[in-house]
């Protein structure tokens, strides 16, 4: 028995480190592509309640060219200013139109992925936001915001991988008024009508220079081989398990006739 349970392990082990291999991030819808400049729909706006004038600047036409990558541009010069100040970039592009169902299966829906630059000083280091989220809103005015750690955000490009489920960091609020938290109820509802997708960022107080862009801000789901794989794995794990079970009662078998 301990011999099974040693190659059994052996076996999960394997598996595990077989699927943490697979490359995950199928593109199933790019928001925006700057590889393709699949650039439409994309703005800014102060904070979400109020929504009057950026307090930024959305430097257009998009795209713009940023540190050699085509994308949604925005700069802040907050010189002197030491009351926090927030935008949210946004779209509303053809590729959000219509209310889209990001939980139908035929989308399969498992991460947000986009590319985020930080940078200050004529696109040179140090210009950090004070705080970034990526929000999906809802066709009934809820919110949902998940929180970018600001200790990833690097000097110039770094990409991020969100995970689009209840539960992994995501925050709701009805609206933009009550601020009554969500769950996951709420989620799936909310999930099956999205009609904006952005960021939040807060510009750090007291700099000037500052410019932030995004790329490649996409929809993905899990590569075809990934399933693959998988199921691979599983069916190895079936097979060391049925033999060794079967083993093990010719054993007990043999003890008994003994």
């Amino acid at each position: 028995m301990k011999s099974m349970a040693k190659k059994t392990g052996v076996a999960i082990t394997a598996m595990v480190l077989v699927a943490a291999t697979v490359s995950y991030g199928l593109p199933i819808i790019e928001i925006q592509d700057g590889d393709s400049n699949a650039f439409s729909g994309w703005g800014a706006t102060e904070e979400r309640i109020g929504g009057g004038a950026a307090e930024g600047t959305h430097v257009t036409p998009d795209p713009q060219t940023v540190d050699g990558e085509t994308a949604v541009h925005i700069t802040a010069d907050t010189s002197g200013d030491f009351i926090p100040r927030e935008d949210i970039v946004f779209t509303t592009g053809s590729s959000l139109a219509g209310n889209l169902d990001f939980t139908d299966a035929g989308l399969d829906v498992t991460t947000i992925e986009f590319d985020f630059y930080a940078g200050a000083d004529g696109m040179g280091s140090g210009g950090a936001p004070d705080s970034l989220s990526l929000y999906l809103q809802a066709g009934g005015a809820a919110v949902w915001y998940y929180e970018i750690d600001l200790a990833s955000i690097q000097d110039g490009w770094s990409h991020y991988v969100v995970n689009f489920r209840y539960g992994t960091g995501w925050t709701g609020w009805d609206s933009n008024a009550e601020l009554t938290s969500r769950d996951g109820t709420d989620w799936a509802t909310d999930m099956a009508d999205v009609d904006e997708l952005g960021f939040a960022i807060q510009y750090a107080t007291d700099l000037d220079g500052q410019n932030y862009a995004f790329d490649d801000v996409g929809l993905h789901s899990p590569e075809p081989e990934t399933y693959m794989v998988l199921g691979v794995a599983l069916l190895s794990l079936a097979i060391v398990f049925r033999k060794k079970i079967k083993e093990s009662l010719m054993q007990a078998r043999s003890v008994v006739n003994a």
